[in-house]
């Protein structure tokens, strides 16, 4: 690769990260690694043909981007979310201009990218390095499917069952609004999460994604012990009065409470923090044995 293109990849990364407060370690292995891959000629050309499959079509298979990827951090001998988060951020050079030819602005594009630095700090918390260790999620973010608002986040995906409520009818593949909540670090304001619904309601149906918006959920954060836990005026619980419930899922074991706790469950109970309401519930399930669990939301927009 020529030199000028490397420093413009450099560059790029470099201005990308600057936009959000990555913490200056996370900021220095990103683009140490993103060097040590253009300083191999090997993987510096196998990285450029990743960038490119994506360049000439924005629905090529995200999945083996992330297979083809692994292959290069293990070649160049970095950590394998490392290598997953130097290819989605220098993949969102391309997305930014998708964006733009779709007539969607940069604001949102910035807004919407910021996850990465959520699932950069998530990885720290959990696995004790800078990285992304779960790249899947971002496959519908890459092809123009998923977006955020204020505070939470939306993705366009088919309903999967048959569902009637008054006038609304669904059916297996009726398009409509999943709602993601990122691990923003702040509290989750109701007054912003409806603030929220309302621009996404009116987003997806300008842009012809929905005739009319429904919006579904599928999280941990809908389980209903969780009523146990918290008071009726937790932010917790006015999302979760905000769907009709569905179906609830119990868990086998613990390992989804990484969620909750920023650690994995190693099966010591008294290393989990104690530091909140909801946390203190979890702890007392799991020293009783209980089940932790998720469930599905649906509620009709306007």
């Amino acid at each position: 690769m020529p030199l000028q293109t490397e420093v413009r990849m450099l560059t790029y990364m470099n201005d990308f990260l600057s936009r959000y407060p990555y913490p200056a370690e996370a900021k220095d292995a990103y683009l140490t690694a993103l060097n040590t891959c253009l300083e191999s000629s090997r993987a510096c050309a196998m990285f450029e043909a990743l960038l490119k499959r994506y360049e000439d079509d924005m629905l090529t298979s995200y999945k083996a981007l992330l297979e083809d990827m692994k292959t290069i951090s293990e070649m160049i001998d970095i950590p394998e979310p490392v290598g997953n988060a130097i290819l989605i951020i220098s993949l969102t050079k391309q997305l930014k201009v998708y964006y733009a030819q779709k007539g969607f602005s940069e604001e949102l594009f910035y807004r919407t990218m910021h996850d990465i630095l959520y699932k950069t700090l998530e990885c720290k918390d959990v696995r004790g390095l800078y990285g992304i260790f779960v790249p899947d999620w971002y496959m519908f973010f890459f092809h123009l499917r998923t977006f955020s608002m204020q505070r939470l986040q939306f993705q366009i995906t088919n309903f999967g069952k048959e569902y009637t409520d008054g006038d609304v009818t669904l059916k297996p593949d009726s398009t409509i609004i999943a709602v993601h909540i990122p691990r923003t670090g702040t509290p989750m304001d109701h007054d912003l999460v409806l603030q929220d619904y309302a621009e996404a309601a009116k987003f997806f149906v300008e842009n012809g994604y929905v005739e009319r918006p429904v919006f579904t959920c599928s999280s941990w954060l809908l389980f209903s012990r969780h009523r146990e836990m918290l008071s009726e005026k937790s932010n917790i619980i006015q999302f979760m009065n905000d769907f009709t419930i569905l179906d609830e899922r119990l868990y086998d074991d613990y390992a989804q409470v990484w969620r909750l706790f920023d650690m994995e469950y190693t099966g010591d109970v008294d290393a989990l923090p104690a530091d909140s309401s909801l946390r203190r519930g979890y702890i007392d399930l799991i020293r009783k044995g209980e089940k932790t669990g998720t469930a599905v939301g649906i509620f009709i927009g306007e």
